[in-house]
Protein backbone atom coordinates (compact mmCIF):
# COMPACT_ATOMS: atom_id res chain seq x y z
CA UNK A 1 0.00 0.00 0.00
CA UNK A 2 3.00 1.96 0.64
CA UNK A 3 4.75 1.48 -2.28
CA UNK A 4 1.70 1.98 -4.25
CA UNK A 5 0.68 5.73 -2.69
CA UNK A 6 4.97 6.16 -3.08
CA UNK A 7 4.21 5.09 -7.80
CA UNK A 8 1.23 7.71 -7.39
CA UNK A 9 3.00 10.56 -6.01
CA UNK A 10 5.95 9.94 -8.10
CA UNK A 11 3.80 9.63 -11.49
CA UNK A 12 1.62 12.75 -10.07
CA UNK A 13 5.15 14.42 -9.76
CA UNK A 14 6.44 13.59 -13.76
CA UNK A 15 2.80 14.90 -14.87
CA UNK A 16 2.84 17.97 -13.03
CA UNK A 17 6.99 18.57 -14.36
CA UNK A 18 5.73 17.58 -17.39
CA UNK A 19 2.83 20.14 -17.66
CA UNK A 20 4.57 22.81 -16.21
CA UNK A 21 7.42 22.95 -18.29
CA UNK A 22 5.67 22.22 -21.23
CA UNK A 23 3.44 25.06 -20.11
CA UNK A 24 6.23 26.85 -19.50
CA UNK A 25 7.97 26.64 -22.89
CA UNK A 26 4.99 27.02 -24.93
CA UNK A 27 4.53 30.64 -23.25
CA UNK A 28 8.30 31.42 -23.89
CA UNK A 29 8.03 29.89 -27.60
CA UNK A 30 4.98 32.09 -28.33
CA UNK A 31 6.46 35.11 -27.41
CA UNK A 32 9.82 34.95 -28.91
CA UNK A 33 8.11 33.40 -32.11
CA UNK A 34 5.85 36.45 -32.16
CA UNK A 35 8.16 38.85 -31.38
CA UNK A 36 11.06 37.98 -33.77
CA UNK A 37 8.90 35.73 -36.52
CA UNK A 38 6.65 38.93 -36.79
CA UNK A 39 8.98 41.97 -36.78
CA UNK A 40 10.75 40.28 -39.45
CA UNK A 41 7.89 39.78 -41.58
CA UNK A 42 7.14 43.06 -41.08
CA UNK A 43 10.80 44.60 -41.59
CA UNK A 44 10.87 42.11 -45.23
CA UNK A 45 7.39 43.22 -46.17
CA UNK A 46 8.33 47.00 -45.79
CA UNK A 47 11.72 46.87 -47.18
CA UNK A 48 10.51 45.18 -49.85
CA UNK A 49 7.60 47.86 -50.19
CA UNK A 50 9.88 50.68 -50.19
CA UNK A 51 12.40 49.16 -53.00
CA UNK A 52 8.85 49.09 -54.92
CA UNK A 53 7.73 52.72 -54.53
CA UNK A 54 11.25 53.61 -55.56
CA UNK A 55 10.79 51.83 -58.99
CA UNK A 56 7.07 53.30 -58.24
CA UNK A 57 8.72 56.80 -58.42
CA UNK A 58 11.40 55.99 -61.93
CA UNK A 59 7.91 55.05 -63.66
CA UNK A 60 6.17 58.11 -63.09
CA UNK A 61 9.17 60.22 -63.92
CA UNK A 62 9.04 58.42 -66.92
CA UNK A 63 5.26 58.82 -67.17
CA UNK A 64 5.64 62.89 -67.44
CA UNK A 65 8.50 62.51 -69.34
CA UNK A 66 6.39 60.72 -72.05
CA UNK A 67 3.50 62.89 -71.76
CA UNK A 68 6.15 66.07 -71.71
CA UNK A 69 7.28 64.24 -75.17
CA UNK A 70 3.48 63.74 -76.62
CA UNK A 71 2.61 67.43 -76.15
CA UNK A 72 5.77 68.80 -77.37
CA UNK A 73 5.19 66.47 -80.61
CA UNK A 74 1.17 67.38 -80.63
CA UNK A 75 2.64 71.38 -80.72
CA UNK A 76 5.12 70.75 -83.49
CA UNK A 77 2.47 68.71 -85.69
CA UNK A 78 1.69 70.05 -89.05
CA UNK A 79 -2.02 69.32 -88.75
CA UNK A 80 -2.47 70.54 -85.27
CA UNK A 81 -0.84 74.29 -85.70
CA UNK A 82 -3.20 74.15 -88.85
CA UNK A 83 -6.30 73.21 -87.19
CA UNK A 84 -5.56 75.64 -84.50
CA UNK A 85 -5.13 78.39 -87.33
CA UNK A 86 -8.59 77.30 -88.76
CA UNK A 87 -9.93 76.40 -85.68
CA UNK A 88 -10.66 73.27 -86.84
CA UNK A 89 -11.83 71.63 -83.90
CA UNK A 90 -12.54 68.05 -85.67
CA UNK A 91 -9.33 67.78 -86.71
CA UNK A 92 -7.56 68.46 -83.36
CA UNK A 93 -10.24 66.04 -81.51
CA UNK A 94 -8.98 63.59 -84.17
CA UNK A 95 -5.27 63.97 -83.43
CA UNK A 96 -5.91 64.00 -79.58
CA UNK A 97 -8.01 60.77 -80.02
CA UNK A 98 -5.07 59.38 -81.50
CA UNK A 99 -2.41 60.23 -78.98
CA UNK A 100 -4.46 59.13 -76.09
CA UNK A 101 -5.27 55.77 -77.51
CA UNK A 102 -1.73 54.75 -77.83
CA UNK A 103 -0.75 56.39 -74.36
CA UNK A 104 -3.13 54.31 -72.02
CA UNK A 105 -2.00 56.21 -68.86
CA UNK A 106 -3.18 59.66 -69.61
CA UNK A 107 -6.48 59.73 -67.92
CA UNK A 108 -7.35 63.38 -69.79
CA UNK A 109 -6.08 65.41 -73.00
CA UNK A 110 -7.28 68.98 -73.37
CA UNK A 111 -7.11 72.23 -74.97
CA UNK A 112 -8.14 75.48 -73.27
CA UNK A 113 -7.90 78.49 -74.85
CA UNK A 114 -6.29 81.75 -73.51
CA UNK A 115 -9.72 82.53 -71.71
CA UNK A 116 -9.66 79.37 -69.87
CA UNK A 117 -12.27 77.38 -71.56
CA UNK A 118 -12.15 74.13 -72.51
CA UNK A 119 -12.39 73.58 -76.11
CA UNK A 120 -11.82 70.03 -76.64
CA UNK A 121 -11.19 67.60 -73.64
CA UNK A 122 -10.57 63.66 -74.54
CA UNK A 123 -11.00 61.49 -71.29
CA UNK A 124 -10.60 57.58 -70.62
CA UNK A 125 -13.26 55.58 -69.24
CA UNK A 126 -11.52 53.67 -65.93
CA UNK A 127 -13.80 50.56 -66.52
CA UNK A 128 -13.17 49.75 -70.04
CA UNK A 129 -10.29 51.32 -70.46
CA UNK A 130 -11.24 53.41 -73.86
CA UNK A 131 -11.26 57.39 -74.78
CA UNK A 132 -13.97 59.27 -75.75
CA UNK A 133 -14.58 63.11 -76.69
CA UNK A 134 -16.54 65.37 -74.24
CA UNK A 135 -19.86 66.53 -75.75
CA UNK A 136 -19.38 71.01 -76.33
CA UNK A 137 -21.95 71.64 -73.51
CA UNK A 138 -20.24 69.32 -70.83
CA UNK A 139 -17.10 71.43 -71.21
CA UNK A 140 -15.90 73.58 -68.48
CA UNK A 141 -14.72 76.83 -67.61
CA UNK A 142 -11.31 76.26 -66.08
CA UNK A 143 -9.82 80.30 -65.88
CA UNK A 144 -9.68 79.96 -61.75
CA UNK A 145 -7.89 77.10 -61.67
CA UNK A 146 -4.41 77.71 -60.68
CA UNK A 147 -2.56 75.58 -63.12
CA UNK A 148 -4.24 77.53 -65.78
CA UNK A 149 -3.72 81.11 -64.14
CA UNK A 150 -0.03 80.06 -63.86
CA UNK A 151 0.26 78.90 -67.40
CA UNK A 152 -0.43 82.07 -68.49
CA UNK A 153 2.95 83.68 -67.24
CA UNK A 154 4.71 80.52 -68.97
CA UNK A 155 6.60 80.05 -72.27
CA UNK A 156 7.86 76.34 -71.21
CA UNK A 157 6.47 73.10 -70.47
CA UNK A 158 5.72 73.10 -66.39
CA UNK A 159 4.01 70.30 -64.09
CA UNK A 160 1.56 71.22 -61.59
CA UNK A 161 0.53 70.51 -58.71
CA UNK A 162 -0.65 67.25 -57.07
CA UNK A 163 -4.10 67.31 -56.24
CA UNK A 164 -7.27 65.91 -56.32
CA UNK A 165 -9.18 65.92 -59.48
CA UNK A 166 -12.14 68.83 -59.32
CA UNK A 167 -15.03 68.94 -62.02
CA UNK A 168 -17.87 71.34 -62.37
CA UNK A 169 -16.41 72.92 -59.23
CA UNK A 170 -16.39 69.60 -56.87
CA UNK A 171 -13.84 67.44 -55.91
CA UNK A 172 -14.27 64.23 -57.65
CA UNK A 173 -15.45 61.28 -56.25
CA UNK A 174 -13.88 58.85 -55.56
CA UNK A 175 -10.82 60.61 -54.84
CA UNK A 176 -8.57 60.79 -57.73
CA UNK A 177 -5.31 62.38 -57.27
CA UNK A 178 -4.39 64.59 -60.57
CA UNK A 179 -1.10 65.95 -61.77
CA UNK A 180 -1.29 67.78 -64.83
CA UNK A 181 1.74 68.09 -67.58
CA UNK A 182 0.61 72.20 -69.16
CA UNK A 183 2.57 73.05 -72.60
CA UNK A 184 1.46 76.58 -72.99
CA UNK A 185 0.49 77.33 -76.79
CA UNK A 186 2.05 80.59 -78.00
CA UNK A 187 1.12 82.51 -81.26
CA UNK A 188 3.51 85.53 -82.49
CA UNK A 189 4.84 85.05 -78.42
CA UNK A 190 1.25 85.98 -77.35
CA UNK A 191 -0.71 83.30 -75.13
CA UNK A 192 -3.74 81.38 -77.26
CA UNK A 193 -4.26 78.27 -74.64
CA UNK A 194 -3.06 75.24 -73.63
CA UNK A 195 -2.09 71.88 -73.73
CA UNK A 196 -2.17 69.63 -70.97
CA UNK A 197 -2.43 65.88 -69.84
CA UNK A 198 -3.96 64.78 -67.15
CA UNK A 199 -1.92 61.47 -64.85
CA UNK A 200 -4.15 60.22 -61.96
CA UNK A 201 -1.62 59.04 -59.16
CA UNK A 202 -3.67 56.40 -57.63
CA UNK A 203 -3.13 54.30 -60.89
CA UNK A 204 0.56 54.33 -59.88
CA UNK A 205 0.07 53.72 -56.09
CA UNK A 206 -2.77 51.30 -55.19
CA UNK A 207 -1.70 49.00 -52.62
CA UNK A 208 -3.84 45.45 -51.09
CA UNK A 209 -1.09 45.75 -48.32
CA UNK A 210 -1.12 49.32 -47.18
CA UNK A 211 -3.62 52.19 -46.91
CA UNK A 212 -1.58 55.19 -48.56
CA UNK A 213 -2.21 58.59 -47.69
CA UNK A 214 -0.45 61.43 -49.82
CA UNK A 215 0.88 64.56 -48.12
CA UNK A 216 3.21 67.69 -48.74
CA UNK A 217 5.58 68.92 -47.12
CA UNK A 218 4.14 71.28 -45.39
CA UNK A 219 2.29 69.20 -43.37
CA UNK A 220 -1.35 68.95 -45.50
CA UNK A 221 -3.34 65.70 -46.65
CA UNK A 222 -3.66 65.56 -50.29
CA UNK A 223 -5.59 62.41 -49.90
CA UNK A 224 -6.16 60.41 -46.38
CA UNK A 225 -5.69 56.75 -45.70
CA UNK A 226 -9.48 56.42 -46.34
CA UNK A 227 -10.68 56.63 -49.73
CA UNK A 228 -14.54 57.08 -48.42
CA UNK A 229 -13.73 59.77 -46.58
CA UNK A 230 -15.49 62.49 -48.05
CA UNK A 231 -14.63 65.09 -45.19
CA UNK A 232 -11.30 64.63 -44.17
CA UNK A 233 -8.82 66.16 -41.95
CA UNK A 234 -6.27 68.76 -43.57
CA UNK A 235 -3.38 68.69 -40.89
CA UNK A 236 -1.07 65.12 -41.17
CA UNK A 237 -0.68 65.44 -37.57
CA UNK A 238 -4.47 63.45 -37.36
CA UNK A 239 -3.05 60.62 -39.03
CA UNK A 240 0.54 59.40 -38.30
CA UNK A 241 2.96 59.58 -34.97
CA UNK A 242 5.13 62.24 -34.65
CA UNK A 243 8.40 60.55 -35.64
CA UNK A 244 6.56 59.58 -38.64
CA UNK A 245 5.90 63.83 -39.29
CA UNK A 246 8.65 64.80 -38.50
CA UNK A 247 11.23 62.59 -40.47
CA UNK A 248 9.46 62.47 -43.43
CA UNK A 249 9.94 66.15 -44.07
CA UNK A 250 13.59 65.63 -44.09
CA UNK A 251 14.12 62.30 -45.18
CA UNK A 252 14.12 60.64 -48.54
CA UNK A 253 12.64 57.23 -46.85
CA UNK A 254 11.92 56.85 -43.38
CA UNK A 255 10.70 52.95 -41.86
CA UNK A 256 8.44 53.05 -38.29
CA UNK A 257 6.55 50.45 -36.68
CA UNK A 258 4.19 49.65 -39.85
CA UNK A 259 4.84 53.09 -41.33
CA UNK A 260 6.98 54.32 -44.56
CA UNK A 261 7.31 57.24 -45.94
CA UNK A 262 9.08 58.69 -49.01
CA UNK A 263 9.23 61.72 -50.30
CA UNK A 264 8.89 61.52 -54.35
CA UNK A 265 11.62 63.42 -56.46
CA UNK A 266 9.68 64.67 -59.49
CA UNK A 267 9.17 67.75 -61.76
CA UNK A 268 5.70 67.90 -59.67
CA UNK A 269 5.30 71.11 -57.98
CA UNK A 270 4.20 70.63 -54.27
CA UNK A 271 6.98 68.54 -53.09
CA UNK A 272 4.69 64.96 -52.28
CA UNK A 273 5.51 62.57 -49.45
CA UNK A 274 3.65 59.13 -49.24
CA UNK A 275 2.73 57.58 -46.35
CA UNK A 276 1.84 54.03 -46.36
CA UNK A 277 0.03 52.10 -43.44
CA UNK A 278 0.76 48.16 -43.09
CA UNK A 279 -3.05 47.03 -43.09
CA UNK A 280 -4.07 45.05 -39.59
CA UNK A 281 -5.80 42.27 -41.91
CA UNK A 282 -2.21 41.22 -43.28
CA UNK A 283 -0.94 40.82 -39.82
CA UNK A 284 -4.10 38.56 -38.65
CA UNK A 285 -3.46 36.91 -42.60
CA UNK A 286 0.15 36.24 -41.48
CA UNK A 287 -0.91 34.90 -38.20
CA UNK A 288 -2.85 32.16 -39.95
CA UNK A 289 -0.91 30.85 -42.26
CA UNK A 290 1.48 30.36 -39.25
CA UNK A 291 -0.72 28.32 -37.39
CA UNK A 292 -0.24 25.10 -38.68
CA UNK A 293 3.85 25.89 -38.38
CA UNK A 294 3.51 27.02 -35.19
CA UNK A 295 1.84 23.62 -34.28
CA UNK A 296 4.31 21.59 -35.86
CA UNK A 297 7.37 23.81 -34.13
CA UNK A 298 5.65 23.64 -30.82
CA UNK A 299 5.11 20.05 -30.98
CA UNK A 300 8.34 19.37 -31.82
CA UNK A 301 10.20 20.75 -29.29
CA UNK A 302 7.62 19.99 -26.78
CA UNK A 303 8.82 16.30 -27.55
CA UNK A 304 12.08 17.23 -27.25
CA UNK A 305 11.57 18.51 -23.11
CA UNK A 306 9.19 15.01 -22.48
CA UNK A 307 12.02 13.09 -24.02
CA UNK A 308 14.81 15.05 -21.57
CA UNK A 309 12.70 14.87 -18.34
CA UNK A 310 11.82 11.17 -19.31
CA UNK A 311 15.67 10.43 -19.41
CA UNK A 312 16.49 12.74 -16.04
CA UNK A 313 14.12 10.34 -14.32
CA UNK A 314 15.43 7.47 -16.02
CA UNK A 315 18.84 7.89 -14.05
CA UNK A 316 16.38 8.01 -10.66
CA UNK A 317 14.14 4.83 -11.71
CA UNK A 318 14.00 2.83 -14.25
CA UNK A 319 10.88 1.46 -13.86
CA UNK A 320 9.06 4.61 -13.93
CA UNK A 321 11.26 5.38 -17.66
CA UNK A 322 9.94 2.36 -19.01
CA UNK A 323 6.64 2.31 -17.72
CA UNK A 324 5.55 5.98 -19.50
CA UNK A 325 7.76 5.50 -22.34
CA UNK A 326 5.17 2.13 -22.92
CA UNK A 327 2.76 4.49 -22.58
CA UNK A 328 3.35 6.63 -24.78
CA UNK A 329 4.26 4.20 -27.24
CA UNK A 330 0.28 2.87 -26.45
CA UNK A 331 -1.12 6.56 -27.08
CA UNK A 332 0.82 6.84 -30.22
CA UNK A 333 -0.32 3.71 -31.81
CA UNK A 334 -3.13 4.32 -30.44
CA UNK A 335 -3.58 7.68 -32.35
CA UNK A 336 -2.52 6.03 -35.53
CA UNK A 337 -5.52 3.48 -35.46
CA UNK A 338 -8.05 6.35 -34.97
CA UNK A 339 -6.48 8.17 -37.68
CA UNK A 340 -6.02 5.15 -39.88
CA UNK A 341 -9.76 4.01 -39.17
CA UNK A 342 -11.31 7.64 -39.85
CA UNK A 343 -9.53 7.85 -43.06
CA UNK A 344 -11.01 4.71 -44.12
CA UNK A 345 -14.59 5.59 -43.04
CA UNK A 346 -14.14 8.79 -45.85
CA UNK A 347 -12.75 7.11 -48.78
CA UNK A 348 -15.26 4.43 -48.28
CA UNK A 349 -18.94 6.09 -46.69
CA UNK A 350 -17.82 10.03 -48.13
CA UNK A 351 -21.21 12.03 -47.62
CA UNK A 352 -21.15 14.57 -50.25
CA UNK A 353 -24.06 16.90 -48.76
CA UNK A 354 -21.98 16.47 -45.25
CA UNK A 355 -18.44 17.52 -46.46
CA UNK A 356 -19.87 20.67 -49.07
CA UNK A 357 -21.19 21.93 -45.94
CA UNK A 358 -18.22 21.74 -43.83
CA UNK A 359 -16.01 23.79 -46.54
CA UNK A 360 -15.76 27.63 -46.58
CA UNK A 361 -15.13 27.41 -50.15
CA UNK A 362 -18.32 27.67 -52.11
CA UNK A 363 -19.02 24.59 -53.75
CA UNK A 364 -22.01 23.26 -55.53
CA UNK A 365 -23.36 19.48 -56.59
CA UNK A 366 -25.13 18.82 -59.45
CA UNK A 367 -26.67 15.91 -61.08
CA UNK A 368 -25.34 14.10 -64.28
CA UNK A 369 -27.64 16.15 -66.67
CA UNK A 370 -26.10 19.62 -64.81
CA UNK A 371 -29.46 20.08 -62.63
CA UNK A 372 -28.35 21.44 -59.52
CA UNK A 373 -28.70 19.38 -56.45
CA UNK A 374 -27.12 21.16 -53.50
CA UNK A 375 -24.76 23.98 -52.56
CA UNK A 376 -23.43 25.12 -49.49
CA UNK A 377 -23.40 28.12 -47.33
CA UNK A 378 -20.17 29.37 -49.15
CA UNK A 379 -22.48 29.24 -52.46
CA UNK A 380 -25.59 31.13 -50.79
CA UNK A 381 -22.99 34.13 -49.97
CA UNK A 382 -21.26 34.69 -52.54
CA UNK A 383 -24.67 34.70 -55.07
CA UNK A 384 -27.29 35.76 -52.38
CA UNK A 385 -29.83 32.71 -53.57
CA UNK A 386 -31.37 30.74 -50.84
CA UNK A 387 -30.79 26.93 -51.78
CA UNK A 388 -34.74 26.58 -52.54
CA UNK A 389 -34.24 29.36 -55.51
CA UNK A 390 -31.63 27.38 -57.10
CA UNK A 391 -32.38 23.76 -56.88
CA UNK A 392 -33.02 21.93 -60.09
CA UNK A 393 -31.57 24.86 -62.02
CA UNK A 394 -28.56 24.17 -64.66
CA UNK A 395 -25.92 26.54 -63.16
CA UNK A 396 -25.90 28.32 -66.55
CA UNK A 397 -28.22 31.05 -65.15
CA UNK A 398 -25.64 32.82 -62.66
CA UNK A 399 -24.16 34.23 -65.88
CA UNK A 400 -27.52 36.03 -67.07
CA UNK A 401 -27.72 36.76 -70.26
CA UNK A 402 -23.54 37.62 -70.72
CA UNK A 403 -23.07 34.58 -73.15
CA UNK A 404 -20.12 35.40 -75.18
CA UNK A 405 -17.51 34.70 -72.56
CA UNK A 406 -14.38 32.46 -73.55
CA UNK A 407 -14.48 30.12 -70.78
CA UNK A 408 -18.30 28.60 -71.96
CA UNK A 409 -16.72 26.50 -74.77
CA UNK A 410 -13.94 25.20 -72.54
CA UNK A 411 -16.46 24.40 -70.31
CA UNK A 412 -18.60 22.66 -72.22
CA UNK A 413 -16.29 20.67 -73.93
CA UNK A 414 -15.38 19.46 -70.13
CA UNK A 415 -18.92 18.21 -69.79
CA UNK A 416 -18.72 16.49 -73.20
CA UNK A 417 -15.67 14.58 -72.36
CA UNK A 418 -16.78 13.77 -68.97
CA UNK A 419 -13.17 15.50 -67.74
CA UNK A 420 -12.41 17.94 -65.20
CA UNK A 421 -11.18 21.71 -65.95
CA UNK A 422 -11.05 24.96 -64.71
CA UNK A 423 -12.74 28.45 -66.26
CA UNK A 424 -12.98 32.09 -65.70
CA UNK A 425 -16.00 32.94 -66.00
CA UNK A 426 -18.49 36.26 -65.19
CA UNK A 427 -21.27 35.40 -63.25
CA UNK A 428 -24.08 37.75 -61.66
CA UNK A 429 -25.53 37.54 -58.23
CA UNK A 430 -28.86 37.81 -56.91
CA UNK A 431 -28.95 41.84 -57.21
CA UNK A 432 -27.19 41.84 -60.44
CA UNK A 433 -23.32 42.23 -59.05
CA UNK A 434 -20.97 41.28 -61.53
CA UNK A 435 -17.94 38.31 -59.87
CA UNK A 436 -15.50 37.60 -61.57
CA UNK A 437 -15.34 33.48 -60.85
CA UNK A 438 -12.38 30.38 -61.29
CA UNK A 439 -15.18 27.80 -61.78
CA UNK A 440 -13.63 24.25 -61.42
CA UNK A 441 -15.72 21.26 -62.35
CA UNK A 442 -14.86 17.96 -61.64
CA UNK A 443 -17.12 14.68 -62.57
CA UNK A 444 -17.75 12.00 -59.69
CA UNK A 445 -18.42 8.51 -61.08
CA UNK A 446 -20.12 5.67 -59.04
CA UNK A 447 -18.00 3.40 -56.96
CA UNK A 448 -16.05 0.99 -59.37
CA UNK A 449 -18.01 2.32 -62.44
CA UNK A 450 -17.17 4.68 -65.51
CA UNK A 451 -21.16 5.95 -64.79
CA UNK A 452 -20.96 9.90 -63.59
CA UNK A 453 -23.19 9.94 -60.88
CA UNK A 454 -22.69 13.54 -59.98
CA UNK A 455 -20.89 16.90 -60.69
CA UNK A 456 -18.45 18.97 -58.53
CA UNK A 457 -17.83 22.51 -59.23
CA UNK A 458 -16.06 25.25 -56.48
CA UNK A 459 -16.67 28.70 -57.03
CA UNK A 460 -13.82 31.02 -56.18
CA UNK A 461 -14.31 34.88 -55.92
CA UNK A 462 -11.36 36.45 -58.29
CA UNK A 463 -13.17 40.08 -58.92
CA UNK A 464 -10.30 41.89 -57.40
CA UNK A 465 -7.52 39.44 -58.67
CA UNK A 466 -8.87 40.21 -62.14
CA UNK A 467 -9.22 44.35 -61.25
CA UNK A 468 -6.00 44.23 -60.08
CA UNK A 469 -4.38 42.71 -63.68
CA UNK A 470 -6.53 45.55 -65.41
CA UNK A 471 -4.87 47.96 -63.07
CA UNK A 472 -1.24 46.64 -64.17
CA UNK A 473 -2.27 46.62 -67.87
CA UNK A 474 -2.84 50.24 -67.93
CA UNK A 475 -0.06 51.12 -65.83
CA UNK A 476 2.52 48.77 -67.32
Amino acid sequence: MKQNSLDTKFRKSILFTLILTTLTMFVFFVLVEKYFLENEFKKQVLNSSSLNIEKKEKQLNKLIENAKKSLVYIKDSEDFNKAIKNKNFKKIENIFLTVSQTNNYFTQLRFIDKDGIELIRIERNKDLNSVFIIKKENLQDKSERNYFIESKEKKEIFISNLDLNIENGKIEFPFRPTIRIILPILENNEFIGDLIVNLEVNLLFDSMLFDILITDTKGEVILPFDKNQKNFEKDIRNYIPTSVNENSKVLKKYIYKNYISYKLNTEIKNDVILILKLKDEYYKKFQYDQIEKRILIFGVFSLFMILVILLVFRKINQIFHFYYKSKLEEKIEFSNKEFKSANTFLSKNIDPELILSQSSTSMILTDKDIKILYVNKAFTNLYGYTQDEVLGKNPGFLRNEDVEQKGIDKLREALSNNSSTTVILRNYTKNNLLKYIELSISPIFEENSDKIIYYLGIHKDVTREQKILKDLKRIF
